[in-house]
């Protein structure tokens, strides 16, 4: 009785193991699926996307770097809500791009520092927490930034007081970098304004 009693169990052990051999996935069959797998595009690529007018490319790209803590991926993604590019037909979404502009700039992102800086400066808070943001911008040497300091200073906008001295400076450091704004900005101030055009370089230009 015990012995047939061990066969059963035997029997019923066999038939468990060889059920379950069916569900192995074999070296083979693993290497299939690993093919299937959609490539993860690096940040450059989506940029590079982008670029070429791949915007659906670019967004799934964008979204998977931003949610891995990338502070440039979470500047393209607010900029894509901003500009409606995450979805066709193209939706901007403002609330969402503000928020992603705010984090990429609190990780020292230009771009972002003066976007969320123009959304502060728009929505007329009180305040001039925009100023600070735009000086982060200027002072990591993004050229509308620049710029839009030296408006601010010269013409004291937004409640801000006026000193020219300074806004010439902004407005010549954008000059520098061949912003037409800029440069007109300075011809319309004074057309004498002379611009050195490098350190390096001992002509200057006048603008």
């Amino acid at each position: 009785m015990e012995l047939n009693s061990r066969k059963r169990l035997s029997s019923q052990s066999l038939q468990s193991v060889s059920d379950d051999s069916n569900n192995i996935i074999t070296p083979e069959e693993d290497e299939d699926n690993l093919t299937t797998l959609e490539t993860i595009l690096t940040l450059e690529e989506g940029i590079a996307a982008h670029r070429s007018g791949k915007k659906d490319i670019a967004w799934k790209c964008f979204e998977i770097h931003a949610t891995l803590g990338d502070p440039l991926a979470i500047y393209w993604k607010a900029y894509y809500y901003l500009k409606g590019y995450y979805t066709t037909p193209s939706t901007p979404n403002t609330n969402e791009a503000i928020k992603h502009f705010k984090q990429a700039a609190d990780a020292n992102v230009p771009e972002a520092q003066y976007y969320y800086a123009n959304a502060l400066e728009k929505a007329k808070k009180p305040g001039n927490l925009f100023l600070e943001y735009f000086t982060k911008a200027a002072d990591n040497d993004n050229v509308l930034a620049q710029r839009e300091l030296g408006r601010i200073y010269y013409y004291g906008l937004n409640g801000v007081e006026k000193n020219e001295e300074k806004g010439i400076e902004y407005l010549k450091l954008a000059a520098l970098k061949n912003n037409q704004n800029a440069i007109n900005d300075l011809k319309t101030i004074n057309p004498k304004l002379l611009v050195v055009l490098s350190a390096d370089d001992k002509k200057s230009v006048e603008i």
